[in-house]
């Protein structure tokens, strides 16, 4: 068997290395539920002894978990905020200053 064959050898080995879930992006797939069941069993074999996979899959959950977070909050419906121009903007912030200034 040539050790240069596509990727699909690792089905046939049954022991995933780095360089095959580098290339599999397995550690995105996991995360996303993407890989077919045995993929998924030799992806977690691996990742177990791969250091490097192991850190991978810890930062991308962990960034999958905030952003869910962050965009449920931000898709909350809100009060629509008042509309001013960069003007009036500019304005209200000088106003409130000076109003709020210990000289006047």
């Amino acid at each position: 068997m040539n050790d240069l064959a596509p990727s699909c050898t690792i089905r046939w080995k049954g022991i995933m290395e780095h360089t095959d879930a580098v290339k599999l992006q397995a550690v995105e797939k996991y995360i996303l539920g993407e890989l077919t069941p045995s993929l998924r069993e030799e992806f977690e074999a691996h990742y177990f002894d791969c250091t490097a996979c192991a850190l991978n899959l810890r930062t991308g959950v962990a960034f999958a978990a905030v952003s869910r977070q962050y965009f449920a909050e931000s898709s909350a419906p809100a009060a629509a905020p008042e509309r001013l121009s960069p003007v009036g903007l500019l304005g209200s912030g000088l106003q409130s200053q000076s109003q709020s200034s210990p000289l006047s």
